[in-house]
């Protein structure tokens, strides 16, 4: 079974990440984060929609996939600042080639003890869940790749249970 390696890029911006991207013809993936558009609101962001027109900057790309960032919104928003319906649409304005289902990360620094783990893995399966009838509705579903989260192997198997459904045969 061949590995492959996707770049994780920031953003889309022109400049020496992205020109090195399209020179290795590798494979790119970016986090929804990137494409947030914020206000500042009575003192403090809110969020505002997404930004897409960097996206043009993709031409040239081997792919691009699309990450949700659920670490980065859980480490300094504290939770998704959009719905899964907004991400969901952000997933099907884009060829993205795969866009990751929505997750609650599992890390000590997000979950500190076992009870929140147990309950970020619920709401894990619960967002794979909600993307995938969104992903079916949009037509999408084939480039939707559900998430498992975890601390511990069982963790991991628990969660890939609950999932298993909605995984679809030679995809990733």
């Amino acid at each position: 079974m061949a590995i492959e390696i996707v770049l994780g890029l920031p953003h889309l911006a022109a400049g020496a990440l992205l020109a090195t991207a399209r020179r290795l013809k590798a494979p790119v993936l970016i986090s929804a984060n990137c494409l947030s558009r914020w206000r500042k609101a009575d003192g403090w962001r809110e969020w505002a929609g997404w930004r897409t027109g960097g996206l043009a900057n993709a031409h040239g790309l081997a792919s691009l996939d699309l990450d949700s960032a659920g670490y980065t919104l859980m480490a300094k928003y504290h939770g998704f600042p959009w719905s899964i319906a907004d991400y969901m649409a952000l997933a099907a304005s884009w060829p993205f080639r795969r866009f990751a289902a929505a997750d609650y990360c599992c890390e000590a620094e997000i979950a500190r003890d076992r009870e929140e783990v147990l309950d970020r893995i619920a709401r894990t399966v619960a967002t794979n869940r909600e993307c995938f009838v969104r992903a079916d509705d949009l037509g999408i579903r084939d480039r939707l790749m559900p998430v498992l989260q975890g601390r511990t192997p069982d963790d991991y198997e628990r969660c890939l249970d609950a999932v298993a459904s909605m995984i679809l045969p030679g995809t990733v």
